[in-house]
């Protein structure tokens, strides 16, 4: 299953992980038992699973005091699984090529990370969730209350995969965003788990049905702020990534449209600023 990971830069082939060296840390991560942080490090050579405040946005959080512990995986598919199982319409432009990946195009140390961590999601699933669970006890005793969890920077994985931390840590709150419609019912079932649905381009039908079981949506959009969607609300979700806080309910956020390393190339989940569903 290993094949050389590469990326496509403005036309050249960049090399980000060996097919050979991908092989050598299936070898490493197979059989492997977890036993804490420090030697998780020393055999994944991974720094961390989740960063905190690892994004410019997710940053924006600490002007409200908050800590937000991030997991990036690679999104979409691999070839050892799909983290991403809606993600075909936008997997060109997302945001796993956007902020702080678009400055390192000569080493591409952080998609490497990111696709080693997913790598060992799917070849060593109880070994990840482990290590996961691990940092966020530590997370949870540094900065208690103020700490948030996002599972999904990158990535649209069932949360419950992740070993279910939402009853594993009943005290600390999640978040996430999805294109999957059946997640909310898990967001019903956990008051420590807040979930925004996400706006594709073509669910229109999910996204008013989340809406009215009280969920926000958050879409795309190539312009300034309206201040309606479809005859609802909408607000910004550009300011912070605190999505427990928003006050909000059944209404739509706004995020502007970000570049990513090649441009734009699939626009079907951006909406345009001349769209007549918009309301300024």
């Amino acid at each position: 299953m290993c094949e050389d990971v590469t990326i496509n830069v403005k036309g050249e082939t960049k090399m980000i992980i060996s097919k050979e060296d991908l092989k050598a840390y299936i070898a490493k991560i197979y059989n492997a038992k977890y036993h804490n942080r420090s030697r998780a490090k020393k055999i994944t050579k991974l720094t961390y699973l989740m960063g905190i405040n690892t994004s410019a946005k997710v940053v924006k959080g600490q002007k409200k005091d908050y800590q937000t512990a991030i997991l990036y995986l690679k999104p979409y598919k691999t070839a050892f699984g799909n983290s991403c199982p809606m993600g075909a319409p936008c997997a060109d432009d997302c945001l796993d090529e956007s902020g702080r990946v678009k400055l390192d195009v000569r080493e591409f140390k952080i998609l490497r990370a990111r696709y080693l961590k997913t790598v060992l999601f799917y070849v060593n699933r109880n070994y990840f969730n482990a290590w996961l669970h691990d940092e966020i006890a530590a997370y949870r005793a540094k900065h208690g209350d103020m700490l948030m969890v996002r599972l999904n920077g990158t990535s649209d994985i069932n949360p419950k995969l992740f070993g279910n931390p939402f009853e594993t840590f009943p005290s600390v709150t999640f978040y996430d965003y999805t294109k999957v419609y059946n997640r909310l019912d898990i967001a019903d079932q956990y008051e420590n788990y807040d979930l925004t649905f996400s706006y594709s381009g073509t669910n229109d039908a999910e996204c008013e049905a989340s809406q009215n079981r009280g969920y926000n949506v958050s879409f795309v959009l190539d312009g300034p702020m309206p201040l309606r969607f479809k005859k609802r609300k909408v607000f910004t979700m550009d300011d912070t990534d605190l999505r427990p806080l928003d006050e909000e309910r059944g209404a739509f956020g706004y995020l502007k449209l970000k570049g990513t390393i090649n441009g734009i190339k699939n626009r079907e989940f951006v909406i345009s600023e001349t769209d007549n569903r918009l309301t300024y």
